[in-house]
């Protein structure tokens, strides 16, 4: 017979609340599995409820995860979290790339404190991943040397409440790049938006600024943008 692996549906469709309490007595190993079969966001707001020391745990061994090469045993892995919800170490640089990808989109969604306790944490137990990640990693600031283009493609997906909140403190110049890739209706929105927001609190502005770059990520996944133009840019900052 064909193997069919299993799609893990029901897991993409599964609320955080049941995902937590699937997660909460199961071993470090499916916790890690779990959290290879969701989207980063989803699966950064589930480390984040681990304490540091299990975060730091699982990221290490979803690092190291078996792809599935034809288990069997997964279809019926399948059909017991379905049940739960309704009532992969890889030789290949091409699938460590994937993994180290992974884990860099989770921490990169987790708010930047509990972020850098599981990177000193993952830095105590796989020090050799902890730069791949951190370079990889894409922060709000970062999104400001992409092309004009590219900027207007993230600012008009972001709504304009959340774009004004994640500009909270930020310098005239960036601002200005903001505003400069804005129409004027655009501009008179966000100028409006501004004015009416009331004080936001670090979280809050962190919050928006992790949306941005969440978008950035989504149209950089469709191919609309390339936030390759970052990476370049850091290590122009390296070697210049």
């Amino acid at each position: 017979p064909v193997y069919i692996a299993p799609t893990f549906d029901g897991l993409k469709e599964a609320k955080e609340e049941a995902l937590s309490r699937l997660l909460a007595s199961s071993s470090t190993e499916f916790q890690a599995f779990i959290l290879s079969k969701l989207d980063r966001v989803k699966a950064s707001n589930l480390v984040s409820q681990f304490p540091v020391e299990k975060a730091q745990a699982v990221l290490s061994c979803l690092s190291s995860l078996k792809p599935d090469k034809g288990n069997p045993w997964l279809n019926k892995l399948e059909e017991k979290i379905d049940d739960f919800l309704s009532r992969e170490e890889s030789e290949s640089t091409e699938e460590n790339q994937e993994q180290l990808l992974k884990i860099t989109l989770v921490l990169e969604q987790t708010p930047h404190d509990k972020r850098q306790q599981i990177l000193a944490k993952l830095r105590e137990e796989k020090p050799e991943l902890v730069p791949s990640i951190e370079s990889l990693i894409i922060e709000f600031l970062d999104l400001m040397v992409l092309s004009p283009l590219s900027i207007q493609k993230i600012v008009s997906a972001v709504h304009v409440k959340t774009l004004a909140t994640a500009m909270k403190g930020l310098s005239p110049e960036q601002e200005g790049l903001i505003l400069s890739n804005l129409s004027q209706r655009g501009k008179d929105m966000l100028e409006e938006q501004r004015s009416q927001l009331d004080d936001a609190s670090d979280s809050e502005i962190e919050g928006s600024r992790l949306f941005a770059v969440s978008v950035a990520r989504e149209l950089e996944s469709k191919g609309e943008i390339s936030l390759q133009e970052v990476l370049k840019s850091r290590k122009g900052r390296v070697h210049g």
